[in-house]
Parts: structure tokens; sequence; C-alpha cells
């Protein structure tokens, strides 16, 4: 409700790192993308307390889960409760969940578990390159030891994307499709899709669809600096909420942010058999891929998309009334997108 009421308000959400996640200081060069930096230091940070018992998981799987899927699963309950589907006569078997998140796999628990894990290594290499006499060698894998997270039966299951589907169903008693989807920006998209593939094969009859991302960390902003694909590069003093430039003539990247979305996707008629409050109807639905890059989408594919999901629909752009833009602020992206 926060976020629709300061959107409706014309609120940007966009300011600079918190002093409360991590020092950017050590990474924050103003106008250069070098090796170890970034020149962004604004991104949109979400502030939500995710305690254990809001999520309904037990203490050891809560102590080894990622952050997206304790993000997913905090949207899923809201989305599943909301719509009535937990209280419906829909059968289980015929509910699939496919959750968009990215980069659990390599984000929020990694960095405990490679502390814990390679503490003793770690401190060889201090030992090595410092001269530490044998004590502080012990002390230094202590610390380390005491920063990690311990690897145990729970720390896979909370780390991989895919787990966060098959939480979700075994709350709900869910047993139809159960997956994950990766596609970067277009990740929910596709789950979308996805989804909409299955019920139109007759395999199911309701989809609970999205996920939440992972909290940001430096690597994100070095990775993305690397590529030159965020806001700042022309190191120009700005407000925070004028980064996000999408279309803009002088736009020179995107904003990292935070945040996540999961809806209930149904057939219609399953829907209004029930009696659910239907806020939109999706009339048609195409995807596809650039074959010639990974980073950026070209026009052509994207006229690929388009068509086919018009003549899914059977309708025109005459009919259209408002278009929803990717709108990453990127120089290519924007341009292609046009």
């Amino acid at each position: 409700d926060a976020i629709v009421e300061a959107s409706l308000a014309g609120q940007s959400g966009i300011g600079t790192v918190p002093k409360d996640r991590w020092d950017h200081s050590r990474y924050y060069t103003p106008g250069q993308a070098g090796q170890g930096t970034t020149y962004t230091d604004v991104g949109a940070f979400m502030h939500l307390a995710l305690p254990r018992k809001a999520l309904g998981v037990s203490p050891q799987d809560y102590r080894t889960m990622s952050m997206s899927t304790k993000l997913t699963l905090f949207l899923a309950r809201k989305a599943i409760e909301s719509s009535g589907l937990s209280k419906s006569l829909v059968p289980g078997s015929r509910v699939a969940v496919l959750t968009s998140q990215n980069s659990a796999e390599v984000a929020s628990t990694v960095r405990g578990q490679l502390f814990n894990t390679y503490a003793g290594e770690i401190g060889e290499i201090a030992w090595r390159a410092g001269q530490l006499t044998p004590e502080q060698h012990s002390a230094v894998v202590r610390e380390l030891i005491k920063e990690g997270l311990a690897v145990d039966d729970t720390t896979i299951i909370g780390r991989l994307n895919c787990t966060a589907s098959g939480h979700i169903c075994n709350m709900f008693g869910f047993g139809g499709p159960s997956y994950s989807v990766g596609a970067a920006c277009a990740s929910s998209l596709i789950a979308l899709y996805n989804a909409v593939v299955l019920m139109r094969a007759g395999i199911i009859d309701v989809a609970v669809v999205g996920g939440g991302e992972e909290l940001l960390t430096p690597v994100h902003y070095l990775e993305f600096s690397a590529l030159r694909a965020l806001a700042g590069i022309d190191a120009k003093l700005r407000a925070p909420a004028e980064y996000s430039r999408p279309f803009d003539r002088d736009r020179d990247g995107f904003v990292l942010g935070e945040g996540g979305a999961v809806i209930v996707l149904e057939r219609e008629s399953v829907a209004r058999d029930r009696g659910a409050n239907i806020h939109a109807f999706i009339t048609g639905i195409g995807a596809c891929t650039n074959h010639q890059g990974i980073v950026e989408s070209v026009a052509e594919s994207q006229m690929v998309a388009l068509a086919a999901s018009y003549a899914y629909a059977g309708y025109g752009l005459d009919e259209v009334d408002l278009v929803e833009c990717h709108g990453s602020g990127t120089i290519q992206g924007d341009r292609e997108e046009v």
C-alpha cells in the first residue's frame, strides 16, 4: 500500500546506498568504471522486515534461506491469501508455482558459506602475506568462521532458486508444476508466459507467478558498472531520483533496485466459478530471444514477441490504450525499444 501511495504521489524510491548496508566508499569512484570500482552511489533499497513467523518456516530453514526466497514466500502468502485461493476448492494438483528469482544462488547466503568453508585457506593466505604469528593466524580463522554460515543439510535448499516454489507448494498443498524461471529482466514475464502455456495445454487451472529479488550487494554495482550499464557514468551531480531517465536524450543507464511481486493467474472460468476478484485479463502473450547478443535486446526480436501476442489476442494496435515499456534507460536498449 505504501508503494502504491508513493507512486500515485509521484515520489521516488531512489536514494544513496544506506550506510547500514555496506561502506560504499570502498568501491565508489565518480565517473570511472575501473577494476573493483563503481561510478554509481544510488539505488532503490527495500526496508522490509521478514520475521520467521510471518513466513511460516522452521528456524533452521529460516537461518539458511536466501533473502530472495524469504521475500518470495512473503509475497506469495500475501497474494494467495488475498486472492482467496487458499480457501477455494481448486484441486492442489491443478495449481502451479512458477517463481522468478534471479540471483539467490550466488547472493545473500553465499558470502557466509564461503567464509565458513574457506576460513582456513584465507587465514593461510593472510599468514603468508602478513607474517602472522600462529596465534594471530588462529584468531583470523576464528573471526572468519564467526562471520560465516555453517554448512548443513539445509544450506543448499536455502540457496537454490527453485526451492522457493517448493516451500510455497508445501505450505498450501499445491501439487502442480513447480520450478523457477531465470531470464534476467524478463524473468517474471517469462514465468507468466510459462503459466499461460501450461494453462492453454490443459495442465493447470491456476498459477502462482512471480518472486522477490535478492538484496543488492557491492558485487551488483561492480558487475553492472563493468558493463557500463548503470546510470551515472557522466559524473554529473543530480538528485538520486533523476538518475533514472528512460527515453531521455541524455540517458546513460539504469538504477539498481530491490523488491518483488507475486500474482495469482487463473483460467477465467475457474476464477468466475469461485467468485474471485478479477483485476485484469491476459488476452495475448508472446516470447522471443535476441540471437544477436546477450546483454541488450533488439527491435527485430521484440517484434516477434509482439506479433505473437497480437495474433493470439485477435486485435490490433488500434485497440491498445497504454504501452508499459521496459524503459531500462540504457542508450541502446531504449533506442531498440522505441
